[in-house]
């Protein structure tokens, strides 16, 4: 028995509206009639399957089962199958009539009442454990992969290498896009585990993961780096040099600047979408580990003279 395509058969998208649908059977009924094709045996078969297509597809009802039927196997238009391979049998009162209008695939699905097939319900059509259907897609895979936090930035085309069922190394090439973040999946058609009697294998995702980074940190659409500065700077402000995930940048530091403040700067964070977050500045005030004796002095007599009490007020 040959699997029907009644989608390609009307030339319409699996997400064809009803309005759709009847458009291009209307289209195509009036191409093929055959008052226009007198004698022509190749558009009188056209004719009936496009009859049958839209006997289906036009029926809401029958359309939700066809697609039920579609979403499990994946058949291609033309596929030959046995339905008795598939999970398909008839109820034991099943007499054996068809609608001699249509195909034999249109009456194992949709008959006229004669035929009782009921692939949806479980109950006299597929097993009731999908595992027991001989022909049955193979299973997804999941791997996950490690890139730098600018590899996600950027974006980057690289090759990754994936160990199958059978413990062999295979290689796929993958792009990944800019502005990835991690759990982001890549999938990559038909490279799961394979399927049984000729079924489609599964699909293979690829899970990224952003490899922790020694300066930056990732906060939703903005992007968060320390910036050290000495206590004189905190005190009179002044200009300090930064890294940015795309190069250096200048900014400045307001005088009076506490640690833990933060500077935003505008459209230099992590990338989301076509836009940019920000670069997020967070103030380290650092003491020198080592001082020289004039240091420690000017130290010594700023404590002296000075009435500040961080304790009051913090």
């Amino acid at each position: 028995m040959k699997y029907k395509d009644y989608y390609g058969l009307l030339g319409v998208k699996k997400t064809a509206t009803a309005e759709e649908i009847k458009k291009a059977y209307r289209l195509l009924a009036k191409q093929y009639h055959p008052d226009a094709n007198v004698g022509d045996v190749e558009a009188e078969e056209k004719i009936k399957e496009i009859n049958e297509a839209y006997e289906v597809l036009g029926d809401p009802a029958k359309k939700k089962h066809y697609d039920s039927i579609v979403n499990r196997f994946n058949f291609v238009s033309g596929f030959e199958f046995d339905p008795q391979k598939f999970g398909f049998k008839p109820k034991p009162e099943f007499s054996g009539k068809t609608d001699g209008a249509f195909s034999d695939f249109y009456n194992l699905f949709f008959g006229n009442d004669s035929v009782e097939f009921d692939p949806i319900t479980f109950e006299t059509g597929f097993a009731k454990k999908e595992e027991t259907l001989l022909f049955k897609r193979g299973e997804d895979m999941f791997v996950n992969y490690e890139i730098t936090l600018e590899e996600a930035f950027h974006g980057i085309d690289t090759t990754i290498q994936v160990k199958t069922a059978s413990n062999k190394i295979k290689e796929y090439e993958i792009s990944i896009p800019e502005g990835s973040r991690t759990g982001d999946k890549i999938k990559i058609l038909g490279k799961g585990l394979p399927g049984t009697i000729g079924a489609p294998p599964g699909d293979l995702y690829v899970n990224l993961i952003i490899k922790k980074h020694d300066k930056f940190t990732i906060r939703g659409k903005d992007l968060e780096v320390e910036i050290p500065i000495t206590p004189w700077e905190a005190v009179f402000g002044g200009r300090a040099v930064i890294d940015g995930i795309d190069g250096k940048l200048n900014v400045k530091i307001p005088a009076g600047v506490q640690s833990f403040n933060k500077l935003r700067i505008p459209g230099k964070g992590y990338k989301s979408g076509v836009s940019r977050g920000d670069l997020l500045g967070k103030i380290k005030i650092v003491v020198p580990e080592q001082l020289t004796d004039e240091e420690k002095n000017l130290f010594k007599k700023l404590s002296e003279v000075s009435k500040f009490e961080p304790r009051v007020g913090y």
